[in-house]
């Protein structure tokens, strides 16, 4: 939580947050600012990190992984 408070940090918040949308207890009010990271194609938010989430937040999951396969292949 220290990391995502720094704008300094900026480029590690992808990291901090793969790690708190692990925990179950912390995914709810991360999940959409992750996902956001996620989909956006943060090279430091491994799409491992979203298995627990695929459980319990499927669609909007399965949204960040579409947008984040589709962005950059428009013509």
């Amino acid at each position: 939580l220290s990391v995502l408070v720094r704008t300094a940090d900026r480029a590690l918040h992808g990291g901090a947050l793969a790690l708190l949308v692990r925990d179950p207890d912390s995914r709810g009010r991360h999940l959409a600012r992750a996902l956001e990271r996620f989909a956006a194609g943060d090279p430091h938010f491994p799409p491992g990190a979203l298995t627990d989430a695929l459980t319990t937040h499927t669609e909007p999951v399965l949204d960040a992984f579409r947008t984040r396969l589709t962005r950059g292949t428009d013509p």
